[in-house]
């Protein structure tokens, strides 16, 4: 079964339109559009195109490759193909096979022969290739096939700007979403179309270059290595960026590198924080963490190192229209969003495991890890105060590397944290005064201003943009007074407009007024102070200054004024308190001094139980018998001693008492022995 011809991209003439150009041609559908007026676009079903077309009612227009426009593309294949193709050619007229190696090892001989080493010997399959599309045409430019620019229906210009509207949404599922229709709408009132002649392309065109892009992630994501290659060319050729701050790429980057801070403790790495212009491929901001892990505080440090450029050897700041980054947990917090939204900024998250979407700053780390870590010359002052020649950064160990087989972080960690942030700062310095081939041989520097002198932006300061820190994570509810002051933070801030919603809150009936006060952990001299609306309806936002003995000429971080610590005065005690004339405590006679210590001696003999005899047991008996009048056997036999926990046999009191004795002497006991020892007469007996 024979395939069924495209019409796509063909021109014809129709009744009533003219000449139309078809745009899709697909689901039994034929889309185009008029050639004069690109604007003008209908679909007609593919039955009542072909009928048409077959009765001449719509003619065909002559093949687009009928006259082949010698573009700069078409041109460079041409270069490239003319050599190697006519020498195939007076090959196969004298009867080799074009695609044989044996053909393909005659060629390469030829072409050594007649152009020299500098010639380039193509692959077999390439050459192969290339002699498949000359075999249709026999013409070397209508082999190479038509430019994609030469069926563009609108300007370059306008391309790019299509794409970089479309670049906030193209990983879109909806095509109909309200994000599309919304990047259209910003697209359709770009100030490139109020002094140009060129009208907005169409909603339909517009979502038809999105589904391109589409395509482009597909083959990234299942095509082969050479359609991956032909697709990221393509795509980036569309991707231009043409002025500086319109396109700003960041991102982090960790190292294992072992630095000692100034208590000689080991790092647990360096962590990079970069963002990088695409335009003069400047680095705008550079912030070192050193530790692990990506955090919403992080990216905000980043994001002030763009808009300030606090670094000493980085001079470009300024606000970007889109920062493009990785979806990690940091970038996407809602801190960090709510502060690009504040300032205006629009922030694009690349779909997971598509590095090749920021190119630049991916390219930015892979220099910098080459040429700095490893590379990089220069002379540091280590513990010991010595000064080091080295290349490359002490105590950094590639990835690539075998951790086994090399010494510990502890071991490595040999240069101090101030010793590698000037370093840094020295390699910066180089790095963007150093030429550079894509930017036309020119440096970042030099491009960079070139981009400013031209644009001319606002220059601003963290001042003007410090509300953007504000974020509604911090709001507290304080307490509004009648002078028109807040207390937050230890301190008072206060303005006049605070003083009049005071006093008009209050003629209404409102006794304490609460406010809500939004304030920046970076800088604190001004808050936002956001209060009810006297009208009713709303509510009234206010930047009130702080009230402080500290410079106001630098930034105050939150929590830097300790709460005042009140010390009470201290009064001696009056008369009232405590009579200064107190009664002197009278001595004992002696009678009473004589019945205390008689008292204490009772009370020791008492608790002295060395000293306690404790009578025998025949006089406790008669005692019992002459209260009861009982007659009970003087001489018990009742056994008093406890129990031994082990079994033993028991003995009477005579047999131990002999068996000690025997046991301690050799000889046994005579009677003196006994009387000495002062034992009764039963036990001598």
């Amino acid at each position: 079964m024979s395939s069924r011809p495209s019409f796509k991209y063909r021109e014809f003439n129709i009744p009533n339109h003219g000449l139309c150009r078809v745009i899709q041609d697909k689901n039994e559908k034929i889309g185009f559009e008029e050639v004069a007026n690109t604007q003008n676009a209908y679909y007609v079903s593919r039955d009542y195109f072909t009928s048409n077309l077959n009765d001449d009612v719509i003619t065909a227009a002559p093949a687009a490759n009928d006259e082949v426009i010698l573009t700069n593309r078409i041109k460079r294949h041409v270069e490239k193909r003319k050599h190697t193709l006519n020498i195939l050619e007076e090959l196969v007229i004298n009867g080799h096979k074009a695609t044989s190696e044996i053909t393909y090892e005659l060629l390469k001989q030829q072409l050594l022969k007649l152009y020299g080493e500098t010639e380039t010997i193509w692959a077999h399959s390439t050459v192969c290739e290339w002699w498949r599309e000359y075999k249709k045409t026999k013409n070397i430019a209508k082999s190479v096939g038509q430019d994609p620019v030469v069926r563009k229906r609108i300007s370059e210009r306008q391309e790019e700007l299509i794409f970089k509207h479309l670049e906030t949404v193209f990983l879109t599922k909806d095509t109909f979403s309200d994000s599309v229709s919304e990047a259209h709408s910003s697209y359709s009132k770009d100030e490139y179309f109020e002094n140009s002649d060129e009208e907005p392309v169409s909603y339909s065109t517009f979502i038809r270059r999105r589904n391109e892009i589409l395509d482009v992630i597909k083959v990234f994501a299942t095509g082969s290595d050479a359609e991956k290659r032909r697709k990221a060319y393509r795509y980036k050729g569309k991707m231009k960026v043409e002025r500086v701050l319109e396109r700003v790429e960041q991102d982090a980057s960790p190292y294992n590198l072992s630095l000692l801070d100034d208590n000689g403790k080991t790092t647990e790495g360096v962590q990079l924080f970069a963002a990088v212009d695409c335009k003069s491929n400047y680095p705008m901001g550079v912030y070192v963490k050193f530790g692990k892990g990506e955090s919403s505080e992080d990216y905000q440090r980043l994001f002030r190192e763009i808009i300030t450029g606090t670094c000493p050897t980085l001079n470009a700041n300024g606000i970007p229209y889109c920062i493009v980054g990785d979806n990690s947990g940091g970038a996407r917090a809602t801190n960090t969003r709510e502060v690009y939204h504040n300032s205006k900024v629009k922030y694009h998250t690349l779909s997971p495991h598509t590095p090749w979407g920021k190119g630049h700053i991916e390219g930015l780390f892979n220099i910098w890890e080459k040429n700095f870590f490893r590379n990089f010359s220069h002379v540091y002052t280590d513990t010991k105060g010595n000064k080091v020649q080295v290349t490359g950064i002490p105590g950094y160990l590639p990835d690539s590397e075998d951790y086994r087989v090399h010494k510990t972080q502890k071991d490595r960690a040999v240069m101090k944290k101030s010793e590698f942030l000037r370093c840094l700062n020295i390699y910066l310095s180089q790095y963007i005064n150093t030429t550079q081939p894509e930017l036309g041989g020119r440096t970042p520097q030099q491009v960079w201003n070139e981009g400013i002198a031209e644009q001319n932006p606002p220059k601003l300061t963290v001042n003007d943009l410090n509300y953007a820190f504000m974020l509604s994570s911090t709001s507290v509810d304080r307490t509004l007074y009648e002078t028109g002051t807040v207390y937050f933070d230890n301190a008072f801030y206060q303005h006049e407009e605070l003083k009049d919603l005071h006093n008009e809150l209050s003629t209404k009936g409102h006794k304490e007024i609460i406010v809500n006060v939004y304030h920046s952990r970076w800088d604190v001299r001004t808050i936002k102070v956001v209060g009810q609306n006297p009208t009713g309806q709303g509510t009234v936002v206010i930047y009130p200054e702080r009230i402080t003995h500290l410079e106001m000429d630098s930034e105050i971080p939150f929590g830097t004024d300790k709460p005042v610590k009140v010390e009470k005065p201290y009064f001696p005690p009056t008369e009232t308190d405590a009579p200064l004339d107190k009664k002197k405590k009278e001595k004992k006679n002696k009678a009473e001094e004589t019945k205390e210590e008689d008292f204490q001696k009772r009370k020791v003999e008492a608790f002295d139980l060395d000293n306690q005899i404790v009578p025998s047991l025949s006089a406790m008996i008669q005692a019992s018998n002459a209260i009861f009048n009982t007659s009970v056997p003087v001489n018990s036999t009742a056994n008093f001693f406890m129990k031994r926990r082990n079994k033993r046999k028991e003995h009477n009191i005579e047999n131990d008492l002999q068996s000690k004795l025997f046991d301690e002497h050799e000889n046994p006991p005579t009677e003196s022995d006994l009387n000495k020892w002062g034992y009764d007469e039963d036990i001598k007996t």
